[in-house]
């Protein structure tokens, strides 16, 4: 489990930890962790070969650069970090921009208060591997409604290395603590999604998510335990699928020829293989098929089906009207009352 012991405060008022670093702060724009220890940047990696001359004395070196691949330099020590190159097609993400892009998300919400927060940020191996917590001390919850004095506080969770040691990932949920491979101790998980450092990668999706899934979680928790107690298993939700989002406009001509509907099957597919991605953590379940669906809806990155040369956030506006036809159909409907 990651919810480390501290040992100590150290000089910097940081706390010393088992294997790294924390600081508990509530301020969620408060990078000052980040700032101390991990200001990374690509930097070129260059070798000096020996050169001979026809005599066989000694000449300057010759220094070649490395194409493809770059080291990773942090600003914060002055110092190369001792890691393996790192691939052009890598996506570096500094931890600042991941918890920046948290902070924002977090603060433009609307049921959100960034007023009373616990928020926790670790470090570990040099800086390369970093964790943030933030805790919504406003949205306490009762993990079992026969205790009603066992509650947890509502968090998010993510995880970020520059080193390709762990995959971006994003927990929220009410759970008391958490294991980096997603087995969660005490409560339940609203959404967890991990991603590698491809240039597929979009943070802002992600952390979007996970903070829309906590919304859901605190202030719809009815209607959430509802679809997360509702099963649906992989027929239901394709026909569900191809006879609304996939559901294709039938030339008049064929029409007369048959009654099947046309289906964007490459949609399709991809709607019901995250749905089996969504089901491993939550289950086959109403809640699972509408987390494959929002999941659809803003990563807009990851999928064959998204056109690079279309506006982001206009794609993102345009399946956000999609799901939610989806989910306001009578055919959802159906699929709810199946408690």
């Amino acid at each position: 489990m990651l919810d480390l012991v501290e040992t100590k405060i150290n000089d910097t008022g940081f706390r010393d930890v088992r294997g790294g670093i924390s600081y508990h702060h509530n301020d969620i724009f408060d990078m000052s962790l980040f700032k101390a220890y991990s200001e990374f940047e690509r930097v070129p990696i260059s070798a000096s070969i020996p050169s001979y001359g026809g005599m066989g004395e000694q000449q300057p070196d010759i220094v070649e650069t490395m194409h493809g691949y770059n080291a990773v330099y942090n600003q914060a020590t002055g110092q190369i970090v001792p890691m393996r190159p790192i691939a052009d097609s890598y996506k570096l993400v500094p931890h600042q921009d991941m918890i920046s892009e948290q902070a924002r998300t977090i603060q433009e919400h609307p049921h959100f208060l960034v007023d009373n927060l616990k928020i926790v940020d670790r470090l570990f191996e040099e800086g390369k591997k970093a964790h943030r917590t933030v805790y919504f001390n406003d949205f306490k919850t009762d993990i079992n409604s026969r205790q009603l004095d066992d509650a947890v506080t509502p968090r998010i969770d993510i995880y970020n290395s520059i080193d390709m040691s762990w995959a971006f990932q994003v927990f929220s949920g009410a759970y008391r603590e958490l294991c980096r491979n997603s087995l969660v101790f005490g409560g339940a998980k609203a959404y967890h999604q991990k991603h590698k450092h491809t240039r597929g990668l979009d943070i802002r999706a992600m952390i979007g998510k996970a903070v829309f899934s906590l919304d859901m979680f605190t202030n719809q928790r009815e209607k959430m335990n509802n679809w997360a107690r509702t099963s649906l298993n992989s027929r239901d939700f394709e026909h569900l699928l191809a006879t609304s989002i996939c559901k294709k406009e039938q030339p008049k001509a064929e029409m007369l020829q048959t009654d099947e509907p046309m289906v964007n099957k490459s949609l399709l597919n991809l709607l019901v293989e995250q749905y089996h991605e969504e089901a491993k953590e939550l289950g086959e379940t109403v809640w699972a098929g509408y987390n494959a669906l929002t999941h659809w809806s803003t990563h807009t990155l990851e999928t064959k089906n998204a056109k690079s040369n279309h506006k982001q956030h206009d794609v993102r506006r345009s399946r956000s009207d999609m799901v939610r036809d989806v989910i306001t159909s009578p055919e959802w409907e159906k699929l709810c009352e199946v408690a």
